[in-house]
Order: structure tokens, then sequence, then C-alpha cells
């Protein structure tokens, strides 16, 4: 029982070690730009942004604030390759 419990321990704390580099690769957080959307008006530049497939790519984007896109004409992200 006690091996039992040792193992489970160790594979959490394994797993907790190992959780930074499955969400940003390795590197990432080197080479990434990151972008802030505070505003509805953010977020349709980044939406009309990523209409190239490599504009993206390695970017983190992070919304700072809830936002409303009611009555707003966008279209939507076409293509995203990095982190939200």
């Amino acid at each position: 029982m006690r091996s039992k419990v040792h193992s489970i321990a160790l594979s959490l704390v394994l797993a907790a070690l190992l959780l930074p580099w499955s969400v940003f690769p390795a590197g990432a957080s080197e080479r990434a730009e990151t972008i802030h959307i505070r505003s509805a008006e953010d977020f349709v530049a980044f939406a009309e942004n990523c209409s190239y497939d490599v504009w993206s790519a390695d970017k983190v984007v992070i919304l700072d604030r809830d936002i409303s896109l009611s009555g707003v004409d966008y279209l939507p992200a076409a293509s995203f390759g990095g982190s939200f």
C-alpha cells in the first residue's frame, strides 16, 4: 500500500513539474510576442491580423478584461496559431 501511495505522489509531482512545458513549448516564452486585448477594438484588430496564417505563430494573447462584441461588426479570427 505504501509503495502505491509513493507512486501516486511521485506521478503528481512529475506532472506538476511538466505542466509548464505542456502549456508553453520549450523556448516559446523567449520568442513569443504578447498581445493584450482590452477592448472590442483591440479584438477586432486581432481578428483582422489573424487572416494571415503565420501572423499569430508563437504569439500569446491575453484577454485583460471581459469585453462585449455586441453590435460590433467583425469577422472571426480565420487562423490562430498562438496561445490565448
